[in-house]
Order: C-alpha cells, then structure tokens, then sequence
C-alpha cells in the first residue's frame, strides 16, 4: 500500500492529529493533566515552525485544546503578571496570543459555571443590545477582552475567589466598566443613576474609572469623578462588599479625597497622555481647583510609605513614557530611595528610555534588594530586549548572577528563546552550565543547543546525558543525536560515543586499554567479570 503523506489526509483528521501532537506536548502520557513544566507551552508553539500549513492550522488547533484553562502565566517567581501589563510593555506578542484565545473562549463557552468567559461575553451582549456603541458585537468582545486582560490576567479564566464573595451587583459593575471602556456615556450616566459605584469591580474587569482613564476618554472621565463625593472611604466589611477583600492588584485601599481615585491615576499612567494624567491626578470637579496636594499631602513631600505614598509608587510601576514617570515621581522629595524605583519592572518591559533615566540617576545594577526574583539583566535577557540588555552591559550589569528560578541571564535568555542575546552573553563571559543546555533541550531549540554545546567540555556533558534527557515526553533519539554533535563526542548505531583515544595511548596506558569500547548510550560502565 502505498504511503499517504500527512497533509493529504482530509483537514479534520490533520486538525485532530494536531491538537493530539499538542496535548501530548504539554502532559506526557499516563501522566494527570495537571502536570505542567516550563518547557510544556514553549515545545507546543514549535509545532507551528514545523511547514506553512501547520502554522495556518495551528491556532485553531491549539484553542480547541483549551490547554490554556490550565496553564496560567503566573509565577510566585514573577514579580508581575505576564498579561497585566499589557499597555506598557514593548512586545506584545505573549498578549496577542492570550487575548485571541481569551476571544475564542468567549464566543464559543456556553456554561456559566466554567470559569468567567460567560461573564465577558454577557457584559458585552448587554452593551451591544443598547444600540449606542456602534460596534458589532465581535469587535466589543475583542476590545472587552483586552480590558479584561489588564484587569487580572489569568484570573479571568477561574473563580478567583468563593461564590459567597461575589458582589451582587457584579454584572452591574461589569457593564459599567465595560461602558467606560467603550465611552458610552448614556450607558454609564443611566447606571450611575442607579447608584453603582465607578470605583469598584468584581475582578473580572477594572473599575469604571480606572477603564476611562486608560481608554483615553477624558469626557468620560470627568463624569465619573463629578459622579464621586469629595472624600470616599473604603469598606469594612468585606463580607457586604467584597471589594476589600478583592481589592485591587497593585493598590492598597485607601481614604481617597478631592475625587483623585488612585485607580484613576492608574489607567492615566499606562495610557500615556500627559493632560489625562493630571486630571486623574487633580480632577477639575474637586473643590478645592488650586490645590497641587495628592491625598492632603503637598507637592513633592508625599510620604513613601504612607497609603497615598504606596498608590503614587504602584501608578510609577504603570507609567507608559519617561514624562510620566517624571510627574508622579516629583511629588516625592529629592532624596529618594533607589529602590522604589524597581529598575526590574522597565527591564522587564522593554521601556529603554526610563531604563536610561534610572542608570543615569544613580539606581543601583548589581545591588539587588530581593535575591529569590530575577535581577534587571535577567528580565530584560528573559523578555528578548537586545538593546536594554547591551546597555546594562555596558553599564557593568553582572553577567553571571544568580537569582531566582531563572538562575543566570544566559539560562533567561536560553528560557525565553532569544538566541541573538544568549550569543551576545556568551561573547561577554556567561558561563555555560548543564542546567542552561538541559532548557535548551527541553524547549528543542535545535540552534541554541548548537550554540551552547562548545562551550561545555565533553567530561562534562557526556557523564549526565541521563540528566540531560529525562523529561518523560521528549524524544531521546533526537536529542542523542544533537548532543552528539559536541565538538569532542559523535552520535553512532543511536548512542553518543565519548572520544575515542590514541590508538598508541590506548596501548601505553593500561586503564585506557581496559576501558577502551565498554561505553554505552549514556555513560561509562563497569566492565563484567567474562569481559575481564
């Protein structure tokens, strides 16, 4: 019988060998499901690499895995959330591919119970059955879905919280944001009446006027702060109003005054413009209009570690330019601790700009507070920034520190695939170990095992080839294969065969010629009683 060529066969069986090539990527047979490792989600985006019709064909495949229900992009090793961040980072690759899925799961879940996608969708279902939008339904479900990842990344797939946390006027709360996002101002105006407060959320989207802020809609804004009396006091009790209990991601709870809600000043931050800012920072409506205070505290002597403090500092985090980061950072005195300024978040985000600024200013490279999390070198070689990572190299960034679960900047780099910048570090001095070549052979990065192998010595590798390979759902063969192409070990009859001596040396040396030809596939091995 003649062979059939994979891609001959009809597209619902290609489609369904896919999504089995992909399951069996991420949980190894027999294996619960789960079982998750960091190689799982970066060996199932190889399959795309593997010819032009497999990457037509694999979105649609890898979605009706739903593998990404499961797997989450937050680690108690991260500092931030992967997807949060979304506006402020450089690359958004990562984002787009989360925000297409979260669409997909959307449109296409029609239980309640699992997980919130039926929330997304029935806030959007009510914004569109107004008729005020002007939108299609499918473009209000995409633009929701991007608010929804700037609210609580993965948190919007499970119930982050208990049934008897949920706020009863959630689905309110939801259309409210929603409205905001969108500027529907009869929408939000109508709700408002009703008495649903512009400042809290139910997690699945974030406050109405931290969603206008970061819109850009500054008409929209301003009627939301008109909406607010001139101090607003948080709740306490969290069992009536989960809200304390929710809170926000990176603000404390605070006694807000003048109207200037930090969740506001947030969406101001990651949206850039300098005149929203200042309105989510000194709202027009307030009553006192001349006052520069932020909380009753005066312009450029706010307390860091006052509440106020803590909110100005998480909205710095946010901030989307170095002009931005400049006005929030002026209403702390001069003589700032260097610390606050977590060179690591802009690393991480690819912000050159504010980057320079803090090197510049005097922040610190190498006198890291928080040893367990990656430094700034390791964020910026673990996200592929090339030119932030040449300037703290320049700078005399430490090229082969340690911290946290990505341990050195190379194996960061090697983490995150970024070849151009692993062979930048190498060139610079990073030492290369085992635990860097085992990552690049879990994640089948072919080029940067290549890559690495001459820069570890064959007595090195060739004893821990056990170590190397024992993820259960890789493929031996191949990888044998790969490492035998170190400079000093060759890959025969499907084994890696250490170097061969000398033959005079073998001669000469008595325990050369007594272990000459007893290797194995794996390592040496003590010869058998017949042998000697």
């Amino acid at each position: 019988m003649p062979a059939i060529h994979i891609l001959d066969l009809p597209g619902e069986i290609v489609d369904n060998i896919l999504q089995q090539a992909i399951l069996s990527r991420v949980w190894p047979i027999g294996t619960p499901r789960q079982y998750d490792s960091p190689s799982g989600i970066p060996r199932v985006l190889r399959l795309r690499l593997v010819c032009k019709t497999f990457d037509a064909m694999f979105r649609p495949a890898l979605f009706a895995t739903r593998i990404f229900d499961a797997y989450l992009p937050i680690s108690a090793d991260q500092a931030t959330q992967t997807l949060r961040y979304w506006p402020v980072r450089s690359n958004h690759a990562a984002q787009e591919l989360w925000h297409a899925y979260l669409v997909y799961r959307v449109q296409n879940e029609p239980d309640a119970l699992v997980h919130r996608y039926y929330e997304v969708r029935t806030a959007a279902e009510r914004l569109f059955s107004t008729g005020l939008t002007g939108l299609s339904l499918q473009s209000i479900i995409e633009s929701l879905c991007w608010l929804a990842l700037t609210s609580v990344a993965g948190k919007v797939a499970p119930k982050s919280y208990p049934d008897h946390f949920v706020i009863e006027n959630g689905p309110d709360l939801n259309l409210l944001s929603a409205a905001a996002y969108l500027n529907c101002q009869e929408v939000v105006k109508s709700l408002l009446l009703e008495g649903i407060d512009p400042t809290q959320h139910d997690d699945l989207f974030p406050a109405a006027i931290e969603a206008a802020a970061l819109a850009g809609h500054a008409d929209m804004l301003q009627i939301l702060q008109e909406s607010l009396p001139d101090m607003v006091r948080p709740p306490a009790d969290r069992i009536a109003n989960p809200r304390g209990f929710i809170g926000h991601p990176t603000l404390p709870t605070v006694l807000c005054k003048g109207k200037a809600d930090p969740q506001a000043v947030v969406g101001a931050a990651m949206n850039g413009d300098i005149d929203l800012l200042k309105m989510a920072l000194h709202p027009p409506s307030r009553s006192d209009v001349k006052s520069t205070d932020y909380f009753e505290q005066p312009h450029g002597k706010v307390v860091e570690r006052s509440l106020p403090g803590l909110t100005l500092r998480a909205a710095m985090l946010h901030s989307k330019s170095l002009d931005v980061y400049r006005i929030l950072a002026d209403f702390f005195a001069q003589n700032t601790d260097p610390a606050y300024h977590r060179l690591d978040r802009f690393c991480e985000f690819g912000n050159l700009e504010i980057v320079r600024h803090l090197l510049d200013t005097g922040v610190g490279i190498n006198v890291w507070r928080r040893p367990r999390y990656p430094s700034p070198l390791h964020e910026a070689c673990r996200h592929g920034h090339e030119a932030i990572v040449d300037l703290l190299i320049e700078r005399g960034a430490n090229i082969n520190q340690r911290c946290g679960r990505f341990r050195t900047p190379l194996y960061a780099a090697v983490s995150g695939g970024f070849i151009t910048i692993a062979r930048k570090l190498i060139d610079s001095g990073a030492r290369c170990d085992l635990d860097v070549l085992k990552n690049s052979l879990s994640s089948e990065y072919s080029a940067m095992t290549r890559l690495l192998l001459p820069h570890l010595s064959a007595q090195a590798v060739y004893p821990n080839l056990y170590y190397l390979i024992d993820d259960k759902r890789l493929d031996t063969l191949p990888l044998l294969a790969l490492i035998g192409e170190h400079p000093s070990l060759s890959f025969k009859n499907g084994k890696v065969r250490p170097p061969v001596p000398p033959k005079a040396e073998i001669l000469l040396n008595r325990k050369l010629r007594r272990d000459n030809g007893k290797h194995g596939s794996f390592g040496l091995r003590k010869s058998s009683r017949n042998e000697n």
